[in-house]
C-alpha cells in the first residue's frame, strides 16, 4: 500500500518517480512546474506516459510570431509516450 509523507516531493523524488514508472499523474494547481521545472523534465531520456490534470495544463500560448510553448512540449521532449492534459 502506497504511504504518503505528507510533504512536496522534492526535485529529485519527482523526476525518478517520471523514469522508474510508466504513469505519472499530476493533480494540482497550474502544469506543476512550480514543483518540477521543464528544464529538469528534459534532461530526463526516457519518461512515463503523463496526465496532467491542472488548470490549462495543457495549454499551448503562443508569444508573437515564435512557436507556441508549453509544459507538454517538455515531457515530449522527454520521450514520453502519451500526454493527457487538461
Amino acid at each position: 500500500m502506497a504511504q504518503g509523507k505528507a510533504e512536496t516531493p522534492s526535485v529529485e523524488e519527482l523526476v525518478l518517480a517520471l523514469k522508474s514508472h510508466d504513469l505519472f499523474l499530476y493533480f494540482g494547481h497550474g502544469n506543476g512546474t512550480q514543483f518540477l521545472p521543464k528544464y529538469e523534465i528534459e534532461k530526463i531520456s526516457s519518461c512515463a506516459a503523463t496526465l496532467l490534470m491542472g488548470c490549462s495544463s495543457g495549454s499551448l500560448p503562443f508569444v508573437g510570431c515564435y512557436n507556441p510553448h508549453g509544459i507538454v512540449l517538455s515531457y515530449l521532449l522527454a520521450g514520453s509516450p502519451a500526454i493527457i492534459a487538461n
